[in-house]
């Protein structure tokens, strides 16, 4: 049975917040397993610790949010079958 590419069927939403607030993004996708997830913003990939977690999974979480923060963000999704991106959730703080 061939392996199947993980496809997003539920992709990050835009959202304007208060400077402080958490930002979660969340996408569900499917697809052969294992999956792998690589959360990117306006300064490139994102890895955990600070105000980051979740970066290496469907649901990134960015506490104390804050105007430099301001940008887009999207997740590129691979397994050994292909690579999927989702679409861009632009995050503002005001």
């Amino acid at each position: 049975q061939p392996g199947i590419a993980p496809r997003i069927t539920t992709d990050p939403l835009s959202q304007t917040v208060l400077a402080g607030e958490t930002v979660n993004l969340q996408i569900i996708a499917n697809g052969t397993p294992t999956l792998v997830y690589r959360w990117q913003g306006p300064s490139g990939i994102l890895s955990n610790g600070g105000r980051f977690s979740g970066a290496t999974t469907a649901n990134l979480s960015i506490s104390n949010f804050q105007i430099s923060d301001n940008g887009d963000y999207f997740v590129v999704v691979t397994n050994a079958f292909g690579t999927a991106t989702s679409v861009t959730a632009n995050v503002t703080a005001q």
